[in-house]
């Protein structure tokens, strides 16, 4: 049995085409045997129980199960036990299936549509094995639909009700086939989700479902969170729904997919204004009213890349004028004829400046400067070179993303690969000329535009006990309905007992030495074992990790599934990345476990849910540790010494983890929210401009003008600010006082509007060691308030400068820098660590603030590291407010202070 061995799993994975079938009837038979001890009525119980459904539903839903198992049983005997031929069982499923769809017109007709829908599954996906399989063997190669999936199915689209509401599917069909009505409240049906636990089958359930309503005639995209998952979903219903001719109605996408669809059109109407001074009514973007959104896990809206994150449109200039300059300034500044004499007097620019429409000059202005100025950095960050596609991308959450780009400055990373031999000129002509801006859109407002949302994830409870998510799914999203939907499985038989499996060792070193112990006592013992890190350094940490199997975002596509498919093989060790712990369905082996150890404290409480459902699937065993490290909870968690000390003794550790996971998870869903406001607002904005952009009533001016306006913002960078705020906790009573002051000096500095747009700004926290909020580098309005953060732990200046350093580092060399340093304490004297920063930014270092406050701050100090910047040619100014009033007024002198440093004062 080539299952039972690690390299036997390798095999099976990398030749689907073999071994696919057997894989599928193992699961099948899986689901089947729980199936048959699934009683259909304790079942429905628990779910609308746990979905807090009425008594009325529960027996609607009964009444719909029955009906469906007893045609889904007449269907399958139709087909496959009448010996017919292969050809002949395809081509009547799919006529049966034709006139189920002419006939649904009401609730009724489309519970039998589903249960056709179910039978051609079957069919598609192992007609062929049943019929070549012995009889007794028949039953287990048969791919059906279970009960669970089936419920789930209904309730999703109301398919079980007897008549129609705003939450059934033949609302949404209505809605699709006469649009008058769209507009009024009433006819937008209810967005619902559902709990469907890990390896019980989402994949199937969205695909059901899409493939009902795109019989209907109603377009669905299927949302996946990561390209990986949602190709292997792709292919695993292409067969499907090919069969039933809706292949072209259902898309398989990421969310970065759809917000470059939904730029496609903008940035094509931006570029034909400005290189013909007009748009053409042939640009027009993809209207998603229509369409209904599948979303699978539906907990990555509250990631932090999606929620608030802001996706910036732009278009390139590839005139021949605008290669000119972009090669002239390469060519110039390899040359070392730098910097250019009378730039804008040099007939490249001129050029380029002349054919261009008058309304856009000032904004070019500003692009060439980005340009002239990116081409000294234009390796920061680092580019990464694919040299058989000839493209060029960066590395993104351990991960290197192709469609990533910088404006006005990968165009440089293309020259210089060009130069190296590293790529053709042929690759690198379709990536040269000047980049414009024409728009930023918000991630979370996508979901909006879609008729409806439909969603499934492992961790719904998990999403609604957290206050500000609940709201946001109930008010932002408008979810109205939710589903629970049990195991199939019954009770999860996962060993985690907090007293014994959670550790927490002091250090470092024997926080390493107690994961290695645990790995090879469960090794030991026969087991298979997952390690989970938070990210690819910490994974590096552990001992010998390159002579372990390990799977991080890198590894290529091809071996994936074959190294995922062999870690659950009798004695394996495998280390991961977190976005392993999501989405991957881990084969449950029957002869051993699998065991499960995550080695940090997961902030989101959903996050922990999903590794946890690594393991104990599919009604087997399995068994989870929780390894901490009693130095990062202290940095990074805010754990109080005591509280370590708690956890290491046994007293209900899991209570305490809790509640720390829960205000920590509080606290981001709190900062997302904030950030959503403002990419938000962004949003509106430019609906604005597209809005007037499409308009053919708007004058092409006043279209050049706006388009002008939006580059500028764009390309004016000329002042980062550093603020080094301390969070130890001293400042516990005294930390909304301090984020008043912080908000003071936001709204000063945004009200100086032209000014602002020329301001970055980052934050970085620190006690004894040093956070930096993320994102850095924002514009004044993109600013995220500090107040839900948590003061805690000692104080180290050292600590703060060290992250100052990193966050100047990734700064653009041409900007000036300030720093703000705030404290109300005393700490040792950071000479090495400030002299280290002015070694490599004191050029760029304009001015040095203290601000310490109360009787505590240790001023003489600051006035000792205060020497140290003036000496390296920045202005140094001290204050000590001591109440609340006297820090606002601090604070906004020193954003009031940035503008004379901007202008040159």
């Amino acid at each position: 049995h080539l299952s039972q061995h690690a390299q036997g799993q390798l095999v099976i994975a990398e030749h689907p085409e073999t071994f696919g079938s057997a894989r599928e009837a193992q699961a099948n038979a899986t689901f089947r045997r729980a199936g048959e001890l699934c009683n259909l009525e304790e079942f429905l119980s628990k779910l609308t129980k746990a979905s807090r459904l009425g008594h009325d539903e529960y027996w609607e839903l009964h009444h719909a199960m029955t009906g469906h198992e007893e045609r889904f049983k007449n269907l399958v005997t139709e087909y496959l036990l009448q010996g017919l031929p292969m050809e002949e069982v395809l081509d009547k499923a799919k006529r049966d299936l034709d006139a189920a769809v002419s006939k649904c017109s009401n609730m009724k007709s489309g519970l039998i549509l589903i249960s056709h829908l179910a039978a051609c599954y079957a069919v598609v996906k192992s007609g062929k094995d049943f019929m070549e399989a012995e009889v007794n063997e028949q039953a287990e190669r048969l791919v059906t639909p279970h009960r669970g999936q089936m419920l789930t199915i209904f309730r999703l689209l109301h398919a079980h009700k007897p008549v129609p509401t705003t939450s059934s599917w033949l609302t949404w069909v209505k809605l699709k086939v006469g649009m008058q009505h769209a507009s009024a409240p009433k006819a937008i049906p209810d967005n619902q989700l559902a709990q469907v636990l890990t390896g019980e089958g989402k994949c199937l359930i969205l695909a059901m479902v899409a493939a009902f309503l795109a019989l209907q005639g109603v377009e669905c995209d299927i949302v996946c969170y990561r390209r990986l998952l949602m190709e292997q979903d792709s292919r695993a219903m292409a067969p499907f729904y090919d069969f039933l001719g809706v292949q072209d109605r259902i898309r398989y996408v990421t969310f970065d997919d759809l917000c470059c669809e939904r730029l496609e059109a903008i940035k094509a109407a931006s570029k034909s204004l400005f290189c013909d001074g007009s748009v053409p009514q042939t640009h027009k973007r993809r209207d998603f009213s229509r369409s209904v959104l599948l979303i699978d896990e539906v907990d990555v809206f509250f990631s932090r890349k999606f929620l608030g994150q802001i996706f910036r449109a732009g278009f390139r200039d590839d005139s021949p004028e605008a290669v000119a300059l972009v090669r002239f300034i390469f060519e110039e500044y390899k040359a070392g004829r730098w910097p250019i004499s009378k730039f804008t007097e040099n007939e490249h620019f001129t050029r380029f400046l002349d054919k261009s429409p008058p309304e856009m000059h000032g904004a070019l202005m500003g692009c060439a400067s980005a340009l002239l100025r990116n081409i000294e950095d234009w390796s920061k960050p680092e580019p990464v070179v694919d040299e058989q596609t000839g493209r060029i991308g960066y590395k993104m959450h351990e991960v290197v993303n192709f469609d990533m780009s910088y404006s006005n400055k990968t165009v440089f990373a293309y020259l210089a690969n060009e130069m190296e031999g590293k790529l053709s000129s042929k690759q690198v002509a379709d990536h040269i000329g000047v980049d414009l801006t024409c728009g930023r859109f918000s991630f979370a407002e996508l979901p909006k535009e879609y008729r409806c949302i439909l969603g499934v994830t492992g961790t719904l409870k998990e999403l609604l006990e957290i206050g500000d998510i609940e709201k946001m799914l109930q008010d932002e999203y408008a979810f109205k309905h939710f589903t629970f939907t049990p195991s199939i499985f019954g009770e999860r038989n996962l060993t985690f007992k907090p007293g014994e499996h959670i550790h927490v060792p002091d250090s470092e070193a024997t926080w390493l030495a107690k994961i290695e112990h645990l790995v090879e006592m469960e090794r030991k013992a026969g087991n298979a074992v997952l390690i989970f890190f938070k990210n690819e350094a910490e994974l590096r940490k552990y001992p010998n990790w390159n002579l372990h199997e390990f799977l991080t975002e890198r590894l290529e596509a091809v071996r994936r599934e074959g190294y995922i498919r062999a870690a659950t093989a009798a004695g394996r060790v495998t280390l991961l990345t977190r976005a392993f712990g999501r989405g991957i369905d881990f084969e449950m082996p029957e002869k051993h476990q699998v065991v499960v150890i995550q080695t940090y404290l997961s902030s989101m409480v959903s996050e922990e849910t999903q590794i946890k459902g690594r393991t104990a699937r599919n009604g087997k065993g399995g068994k989870y540790y929780l390894a901490l490290c009693a130095e990062h909870l202290e940095a990074k968690r805010g754990f109080q010494p005591a509280e370590v000390q708690a956890l290491q003794s046994g007293a209900n550790p899991l209570r305490l983890l809790s509640n720390k996971q829960m205000l920590r998870t509080s606290a981001k869903a709190a900062g997302m929210a904030q950030r959503k406001e403002k990419a938000s607002f962004l949003e509106q904005d430019t609906k604005q401009w597209e809005k007037q952009l499409f308009d053919p009533a708007a004058l092409d001016q006043d279209k050049l003008s706006k388009l002008a306006e939006m580059s500028e913002s764009e390309h004016i960078r000329d002042l980062n600010y550093t603020l080094l705020l301390d969070r130890s906790s001293s400042m516990r009573n005294d930390w909304q006082k301090l984020a008043e002051a912080f908000k003071n000096f936001k709204q000063q500095l945004m009200s100086h509007p032209v000014l602002s747009g020329a301001i970055k700004i980052s934050v970085v926290l620190f006690n004894h060691e040093a956070t930096t909020v993320v994102p850095t580098h924002t514009r004044p309005s993109e600013m995220l308030e500090i107040g839900h953060h948590q003061a805690c732990g000692g104080t180290s200046f050292a600590s703060a400068f060290v992250e100052c350093r990193k966050v100047m580092a990734s700064s653009v060399s041409f900007a000036n820098e300030m720093v703000l340093l705030f404290t109300d304490g005393e700490a040792t004297h950071p000479e090495i660590e400030v002299r280290a920063l002015l070694a490599d930014h004191g050029k760029r270092i304009k001015s040095f603030r203290c601000v310490a406050f109360g009787a505590g701050a240790g001023k003489q100090r600051l006035e000792g590291i205060g020497a140290m910047f003036k000496e390296a040619g920045a202005t140094f100014q001290i204050s000590n407010p001591n109440d609340e009033a006297s820090l606002v007024e601090t604070f906004v002198d020193a954003a009031a202070s940035s503008h004379a440093i901007h202008m040159g004062k």
